[in-house]
This record gives structure tokens, sequence and C-alpha cells, in this order.
């Protein structure tokens, strides 16, 4: 038989702090800094014999967003930016990579003001 073995994302957990600055009428620049630990199973690739998953591998990043918010048509808005992810620990034996690097995100969403100081975005 030939192929690859599999990843299947597990549990995730996030917390983090976020900072807004408006720079003018419709612009946010946002930036903070965010821990995020995964848990995911590993699938072998088929040999013939009898394989095992390999479950809850865990991964534990330092995250950056650096990102720009721009407000339109008064409710909409579009972020735009980049994410530094940085690896803390990965304790395991299975062959992950480093998971360190630059991404970039890209969102569209709706503000919704339910009072003077609270929104819920989507």
């Amino acid at each position: 038989m030939d192929g690859w073995g599999s990843w299947e994302n597990g549990k995730g957990f996030c917390l983090g702090i976020n900072y807004n600055r408006k720079v003018s009428t419709n612009i946010w620049l946002n930036s903070g800094i965010i821990f995020q630990r995964t848990l995911n199973d590993y699938n072998p690739p088929p040999t013939g014999l009898p394989t095992s998953t390999v479950e809850n591998i865990e991964t534990r990043m330092l995250r950056i967003p650096l990102k720009v918010k721009i407000d339109f048509l008064k409710r909409f808005y579009l972020r735009t930016g980049f994410l530094i992810d940085t690896e803390i620990s990965n304790k395991n034996e299975t062959g992950i990579d480093n998971q360190s690097g630059i991404g970039y995100a890209l969102g569209i969403g709706l503000n919704l003001k339910i009072a003077d100081t609270f929104f819920l975005k989507y």
C-alpha cells in the first residue's frame, strides 16, 4: 500500500491580551500577545501491518498579531495584517516540524453596538 500519514485537529485553548489604538476616524491598529495550546492526533501511513494512532500530541505557541482594522459603511470592518508565531514547546517525538513562522490574516466583520461601551463583533 502507498500513502502518507495524516493529522487530525483536536482540542485547543487560547488566552491573550489585545491592544487597539485608533489612528484616524475609521482606521485602528491592533496588536497583542496570545498563548495557544493545541492537542492533535497523528495517524501513521498505511504499511500493511497493524498501526496505532498517536493521540494528544501537544504544541504550545506564542502568537503576536500586527493588524490594521478599517471601518466602513458604519457597521462593517476589514481587518488584515500579519501573525508572528513562536513555538514554545512541542512535547513529542513524532516528527512535527517547528511551527514558528509568519502568517497573514484577512477578515471582514460586522460591529453591533449594544451599549456605549459594549460591542458585539462577528
